[in-house]
Parts: C-alpha cells; structure tokens; sequence
C-alpha cells in the first residue's frame, strides 16, 4: 500500500495539492463528497471545487505557498445545484511530493455528533435508550 492508498481508508475527504493549488490525489471519499470521479478531480484547482470565497482561496494558496503551517475555515462545497456546508484544514506539506493537504468534513455529520453528545449529557445514556427504543427495535429485525 503506498502512501496515497492509505487515505482511501478513511471516512474524511482529503486533497493533496501541487504548488499551484491544482488536486494531484483525491481520496474515495472525496468522491462522494464532490460528485465526482478522482479523474475528473486531479488536475483542477480545488478553489474551483467550493463555492467563490477570498478566504477559501487565500487560505488554499498560503498552505500551497507554505505561508502558514496550517489554516482551518469553514466553507461551502459545490454539489451540482446545492452547496453542503463544510470544514476546512489547509496543512502545507514539506519534504513531500505534495504541497499541501486539504481535509474536508461535512458539517452536517459533525452536527449530528455534537447533537447526540449534547442528548446524552443532558439526559444520560439510559433516558437515551428509552427515548430511541422503538428506533432500536425496528432496526434489529435487520440485523
């Protein structure tokens, strides 16, 4: 497995960038994340794959540039029509093939997780339970 092959593993979509901002590699999930194929992914600018942003752009060109260690925003993905809301972490590489990294997690899933940790904290695990057991029930006739 070399070391590309290793990001496809993840549940993260993750970006490896040229010097000039242009996606050398695309992890799977960035397939899922883009609607598209990592074919038609490499080669494009990966601003291009977010909807216009002077702090998007910037940040993507400093990690490019090595200007700055490491960037983190939060922006809009292009998905056909739509947009889908997002988390950015722009990481300039050395001493690698890539200039930098981009990792991208959708907001929503992190929504989600902060919700059911909030749930759980206020009303505790057992009260959970009680609440999502119909939920429960329907779900394990399919396991």
């Amino acid at each position: 497995m070399n070391s590309t092959e290793a990001f496809d593993l993840l549940a993260t979509t993750i970006l490896l960038l040229g010097s000039s901002g242009e996606v050398i590699s695309a992890n799977a999930a960035a397939e899922d994340m883009f609607g598209r194929s990592r074919r038609h992914l490499t080669g494009c600018q990966a601003v291009e794959l977010f909807d216009a942003s002077e702090a998007t752009a910037h940040a993507i060109r400093q990690a490019c540039s090595g200007e700055v260690a490491e960037c983190r925003l939060f922006a809009s993905v292009k998905r056909g029509q739509d947009s889908a809301e997002v988390s950015l972490t722009c990481i300039a590489l050395s001493h690698q093939a890539w200039a930098a990294l981009i990792e991208v997690k959708d907001m929503h899933q992190r929504t989600m997780v902060d919700r059911t940790r909030r749930l759980v904290d206020e009303h505790g695990v057992a009260d959970l339970r009680d609440m999502y057991s119909n939920d429960v029930r329907f779900l394990e006739q399919f396991a």
